[in-house]
């Protein structure tokens, strides 16, 4: 590439994106300010994942406990990985996994995913349970025994760690920094049947895989990361700016691809999210600050619109309320954005309402000011949000200790640590 063509795509990328914007956001559901009583951790809180009855978290904990530090309550030694009552938000005691590092450091668990029966996860660790696995393992869904027949060795260190993992009922399909699986080639995407073979599923990025998602029919696979070209399997690398999709069966590239230049050079995408209604996909970027919202409905991805925050957008996702009508529907977004997020003129009673490391709109991109949770006490804040019970509950892990209402001035706030649940009124 040029470093004309750089430039031209680097001053392209700054300029606003066709903007669908009306009126204030409707109202949507009134989801209470304050958040559920569930369970908490010790440690930052990656991926949240619903199966079942069930929800499982992954991230760099040791411990999963009822209150917050300080309060009286109890405490469950669960590393790296812990299963939780869905409705209760309590955890379950008897199913215990232990995640960590031979070097003694903090493993890390940053994607799950539930198939066949198992319950499969990625990161950067050495060990489970004690016996060897690199990065890559899964557990029994019934009582948390280590599958012995994964034991893939994805990247060969700990430095080329899995960051993201989706699964249909046959395939897991996994991302990351990695280029090789057991000694063979996979640069940073690869696939594994449910009894943890790897299959020749190979399609490649010109680097790091971020995030992963399915499209609404299941048959592609949508691929995130930080990358600006990507090649289907067996052929040549061709731009892709940050997000390619790839056939789920074959690996093959799929023709559509966001406009070049949308994307600014050295951003990453770091979650993906999609309102199937609408054909629309939803990027949180980070290094250049974005939310975008792009259309799938044809295989030229025109960006609808852009809301640009101050610091990266770490996670998306979309609550559809569990109904067809769309006018309801929001999307949540996450990051360690702090000083607010910029909407246009006219869409909200102030230009850049303060939403520290959470923000809500509608599809078209206009704000919703009526639930305003800040996430506080850390950095980094949101790193997964999850909507379950047809819209009913919102669930968000990261890094953070204090959950605020962002509604009123000042805000009060309630002690949540890494992992928070808000329930429908």
């Amino acid at each position: 590439m040029t470093i004309a063509r750089r430039v031209r795509r680097r001053v392209r990328a700054a300029l606003p994106a066709l903007v669908l914007v009306a009126a204030l956001a409707p109202p949507a559901r009134a989801f209470d300010e304050v958040p559920d009583p569930t369970w908490m951790t010790n440690g930052t809180v990656y991926a949240v994942v619903r199966a079942g009855d069930h929800v499982y978290i992954g991230g760099q904990f040791t411990r999963v406990r009822s209150t917050p530090p300080g309060q009286p309550g109890s405490t469950v030694r669960s590393i790296g990985i812990a299963r939780l009552n869905a409705a209760t938000g309590e955890v379950d005691r008897t199913w215990k996994v232990e995640v960590t590092r031979t070097d003694g450091k903090r493993a890390t668990v940053y994607a799950i995913a539930v198939a066949g029966g198992k319950v499969f996860f990625g990161g950067k660790f050495d060990l489970v349970d004690g016996v060897p696995r690199m990065n890559f393992a899964a557990v029994s869904e019934a009582g948390g025994v280590l599958d012995p027949g994964v034991d893939a060795n994805v990247g060969g260190s700990l430095a080329k760690p899995i960051r993201a993992m989706i699964a249909s009922p046959t395939t897991v399909y996994v991302g990351g920094y990695f280029t090789n699986v057991d000694g063979v080639g996979r640069s940073f995407l690869a696939a594994f049947d449910t009894s943890g073979a790897l299959l020749p599923w190979h399609p490649r990025t010109a680097g790091s895989v971020r995030s992963l998602l399915f499209d609404c029919a299941g048959d592609s696979v949508y691929a995130g990361g930080l990358f600006e070209q990507a090649a289907g399997q067996g052929g040549s690398l061709v731009t892709r700016d940050s997000v390619a999709r790839f056939d789920a069966a074959t690996g093959a590239l799929e023709a559509w691809a966001t406009r070049d230049a949308e994307i600014g050079n050295g951003s990453v995408a770091y979650d993906l999210a999609l309102s199937c209604a609408t054909q629309r996909l939803f990027v949180g970027i980070g290094g250049q600050n974005f939310l975008y919202a792009f259309d799938v409905a044809d295989d030229d991805g025109e960006a609808l619109w852009i809301r640009q925050t101050s610091g990266n957008v770490q996670t998306v996702a979309v609550n559809d309320q569990g109904t067809s009508a769309t006018g309801d529907d929001r999307v949540y977004f996450g990051g360690h954005f702090g000083g607010g997020v910029t909407y246009p003129a006219g869409t909200c009673s102030q230009s850049k309402p303060k939403t520290a490391r959470f923000g809500v709109t509608d599809l078209n991109g206009n704000c919703d000011l009526t639930w305003r949770p800040n996430f506080e006490g850390k950095f980094y804040g949101p790193w997964d949000i999850l909507v379950t019970d047809a819209g009913d509950r919102v669930w968000v892990g990261g890094q953070f200790t204090q959950v605020c209402d962002g509604t009123q001035s000042p805000a009060p706030c309630v002690d949540r640590y890494f992992l928070a649940r808000f329930t429908d009124l």
